[in-house]
Parts: C-alpha cells; sequence; structure tokens
C-alpha cells in the first residue's frame, strides 16, 4: 500500500476525487495510460481515486501504470471467451 493512499481494491475509489496537479497529460498524472473512467471495476483491479478533466469527465487513477494494464487484460480476456 503506497502511503497515503488507502487500499488499492476499495471499491470506494470510484467516489472519491483527488485532482493530481501538474503539467503533462492527465492520463500520465494519474497513472491511466488507457484514459479508463472510475468505476466497481477499475477499483477491483486498483483504482486509488479518479481526477476530473475537460467537460467534467472523470479520469481513474491507479498507484501505477502497472496496475492499470490488469483491469485491460482482464477486459480482452472476458471478449476472447465471448467469441468461442
Amino acid at each position: 500500500m503506497v502511503a497515503g493512499t488507502g487500499k488499492s481494491t476499495d471499491l470506494s475509489t470510484p467516489t472519491k476525487c483527488i485532482d493530481v496537479p501538474g503539467d503533462g497529460p492527465m492520463s500520465f498524472r494519474h497513472n491511466n495510460p488507457g484514459a479508463r473512467y472510475p468505476s466497481a471495476e477499475a477499483a477491483r483491479f486498483g483504482q486509488i481515486s479518479y481526477g476530473v478533466i475537460g467537460y467534467g469527465h472523470k479520469i481513474a487513477r491507479f498507484p501505477s501504470h502497472l496496475r492499470r494494464l490488469r483491469p485491460a487484460a482482464a477486459r480482452v480476456s472476458a471478449h476472447q471467451q465471448k467469441l468461442v
């Protein structure tokens, strides 16, 4: 667990708004290369909070880029199983 972030699998994280100030793309600042929206599914894979980008859209925040890849891999796997 990263100091001050709480449990990374806490299902309340889709409702915890913490904007990350700084320069550069929001997807980089929130360790979210796919710019995924916050959700209960993202929380199960390590989302720790979310931020708000242009026009009120939300972006999930992960503790690292690697944690963000896990839900993407799970979605691909689930989609492939539907095709078989």
